[in-house]
């Protein structure tokens, strides 16, 4: 963003992306008179190029509709500034910690192991396949 800017290129620049932006405004009513951009100077004569500047950006990226001065002045407030997503550092992994197995886990195994056969089926059978 060009901090050079005059109050009146702001204005001209947000304006003219507007225009761009909002053709269906643009075709119907036309591009904007002199009397409607002495309007527009002197109902933001308060405001620097730079908070103009960001007050189009905001509209144009939030509103479907063509701005009026009361948009732009309180652009800031509608709308919130986009952000980038936060740069986020990934967890390091979690230590690792030796269980002891339950002791009903160790006695089902136990007697699965001593099993010969289960429902009929040859414990070798299940194994091997």
């Amino acid at each position: 963003m060009d901090e050079t800017l005059t109050h009146y290129q702001a204005l001209l620049q947000g304006l003219k992306a507007c225009e761009i932006n909002f053709k269906a405004h643009t075709s119907k009513h036309g591009a904007i008179t002199e009397q409607e951009l002495a309007l527009w100077i002197n109902q933001t004569e308060d405001m620097t190029p730079l908070n103009i500047t960001k007050a189009f950006k905001l509209h144009i990226q939030n509103s479907t509709f063509y701005p009026t001065v009361a948009d732009i002045r309180n652009a800031q407030a509608n709308y919130k500034p986009r952000h980038k997503p936060k740069q986020f550092k990934a967890l390091d992994a979690p230590e690792r910690q030796k269980m002891p197995m339950p002791e009903n886990v160790k006695k089902f195994l136990k007697h699965f192991a001593e099993l010969k056969s289960i429902d009929g089926i040859k414990k070798t059978d299940l194994t091997t396949k």
